[in-house]
């Protein structure tokens, strides 16, 4: 549009907030371990604790609690709510 013609496509308070980013990413992509470096002990831990758990220890996952009873249809078609979850409606078809 020729109205718009004398905008620039970027502005400098554009541009002066990308360089730090870009830069950002660049070193990041060729020096990963500046950053990686900082996760490493608690990554350990993390990969002990579920190792820890594979040997029969104590389950790492919460046990769900029993679904409350849902209405049925005459047919024994669960009936459909608002918080009916979503697995039910699926199977209900």
């Amino acid at each position: 549009n020729e109205e718009n013609a004398h905008i620039p496509d970027i502005a400098w308070h554009e541009v002066t907030a990308l360089v730090p980013l870009v830069i950002l990413m660049v070193w990041i992509g060729v020096h990963p371990n500046t950053f990686l470096r900082k996760m490493t002990p608690s990554v350990q831990q993390l990969l002990a604790t579920v190792e820890q758990g594979r040997g029969g220890g104590k389950s790492l996952v919460a046990k769900l609690a029993p679904m409350p009873q849902r209405a049925t249809t005459e047919a024994g078609v669960p009936m459909l709510t608002a918080r009916t979850p979503v697995a039910v409606r699926r199977g209900a078809r």
